[in-house]
């Protein structure tokens, strides 16, 4: 795996390589790559016992940001502690915001650490996001919002629709941060789905 990750065969000269036309293989390309040297790593951090922010700088975090790095000129990611008009008080983990509008389009919240024990604070934290998902489709009066929750190294990426008086909640897919080159396969298998909800979520903001 690392000797075709590094060869880069596809643009050996990178006469042919577009940031932007090619953004989805460079995601995958840098992801599994940043994942590789943690499963090569002497401990790696992603499964080591963790609490909520220390996990996300591990495995959130680079996902997320990777993956809209070529779009931060319709979205803007803010972190942690985050305070918006359309939550009331309420705070929440992660933003995504439209830049031209300031309306919210994903809606993040880490829901505990690494084997610390946490199923209250996702029993907690699932209401908490849809329900300020609920009020940010009827403040802005749109059909869909997107959201993601972390919990003990998975990424489970859902979207709320809102249909005549009903609201719809989709789970798109669920991503176990890898913890060994075994996992990492399966992980890149699931990658071509999370560009999807992606792209799904950035046509949202265009």
């Amino acid at each position: 795996m690392r000797r075709l990750l590094m060869n880069f065969d596809e643009f050996p000269d990178n006469s042919h390589f577009d940031p932007f036309l090619h953004n989805d293989y460079d995601f995958i390309h840098g992801i599994v790559f940043y994942f590789l040297r943690l499963c090569e790593s002497p401990m790696n951090p992603v499964g080591q016992k963790s609490r909520e922010r220390s996990a996300a700088t591990w495995s959130t975090f680079p996902i997320i940001n990777s993956l809209f790095l070529q779009y931060q000129d319709l979205i803007e990611f803010k972190w942690i502690e985050v305070l918006h008009d359309d939550l009331e008080s309420s705070k929440i983990d992660g933003l995504a915001l439209k830049r031209k509008g300031n309306s919210m389009i994903i809606l993040i919240e880490l829901a505990g650490g690494c084997r610390t024990n946490t199923e209250k604070k996702l029993e907690s934290d699932c209401p908490k996001i849809y329900k300020n998902a609920i009020r940010t489709l009827k403040k802005d009066n749109k059909q869909k919002v997107f959201t993601v929750i972390y919990h003990e190294n998975t990424l489970i990426f859902e979207s709320l629709t809102k249909y005549n008086q009903y609201y719809v909640r989709e789970r798109h897919l669920q991503l176990t941060v890898p913890q060994t080159p075994r996992d990492l396969k399966s992980f890149a298998a699931l990658l071509p789905a999370l560009l999807s909800w992606r792209q799904a979520a950035v046509a949202s903001a265009e």
